[in-house]
């Protein structure tokens, strides 16, 4: 049995996505295969909370965290989960996504359903992939980085 963690953000999207979420725990419990993983569910409480989560639970030793929200919470969980991973003698967490954002661009492109129990569905049967992330100020981002205009509309978004 492989450990999972689910961080979810409770503020991320529309007001429906929102509210969606608060369902979420259920469906995941219901939805995840059982037999295959363990569940641990969190939802974040402040910014940067999912830095936080992702980077215990790397170093914990889970099996995969998954972020539940926009690409702000991929990005927050993903700089988590590298800096958890340091020293984890080869033995990496992977990250996983569920996409209830406003954009959810990252997950688009990687193919996850934007339906939230057809992307645990495909949990069930996922392989991992590996992907490259970057720096841009000392920050790591894995889906986006902007400068100029579009930076500024994310900042204000990030409130």
């Amino acid at each position: 049995m492989k450990n999972i963690a689910f961080i979810i953000n409770p503020v991320s999207g529309s007001k429906e996505t929102q509210s969606a979420k608060r369902k979420l725990p259920k469906l995941i419990m219901q939805t995840l295969d059982g037999e295959q993983w363990m569940p641990n569910i969190a939802f974040t409480e402040y910014a940067g909370h999912a830095v936080e989560m992702a980077h215990q639970y790397a170093r914990m030793g889970f099996d995969a965290v998954v972020a539940v929200g926009g690409d702000g919470t991929v990005n927050e969980v993903a700089r988590g989960l590298v800096s958890g991973n340091r020293n984890n003698a080869g033995r990496a967490t992977a990250l996983g996504i569920i996409p209830m954002g406003s954009g959810n661009g990252f997950a688009r492109h990687l193919g996850i359903s934007i339906r939230p129990q057809k992307a645990i569905e495909m949990i069930n049967h996922s392989e991992p992939i590996s992907v490259d992330y970057g720096l841009a100020n000392g920050k790591l981002f894995v889906s986006t980085c902007g400068t100029g205009f579009d930076a500024l509309i994310a900042d204000h978004f990030a409130g």
